[in-house]
């Protein structure tokens, strides 16, 4: 099982410039570390970015600022076929 803390969450608010260097910083703790997620102070799920485009991004902005926005999300019960359909 994965946990929260494996995974490079940040809060949707914070700036580009902190995420980097947090990032770098915790790089060896995540388990999975290909995307970042982003989340609201309440825990939902904002939005996603791949490590890629992270450090190519403006350090002087939020990461609300430049979000994707739309984001599938799924219950961790659905079949994986219907997750695979879902991300086509």
């Amino acid at each position: 099982m994965i946990r929260k803390e494996n995974i490079p969450f940040f809060l949707v608010d914070q700036m580009i410039s902190e995420i980097k260097k947090e990032y770098l910083e915790k790089l060896k703790e995540y388990e999975i570390a290909y995307y970042i997620y982003f989340i609201e102070k309440n825990g939902e799920l904002t939005g996603v970015l791949s490590q890629r485009e992270l450090f190519q991004m403006n350090e002087n902005v939020s990461f609300r600022d430049l979000m994707k926005k739309e984001i599938v999300k799924v219950e961790a019960t659905v079949d994986q076929e219907e997750v695979a359909i879902l991300a086509i």
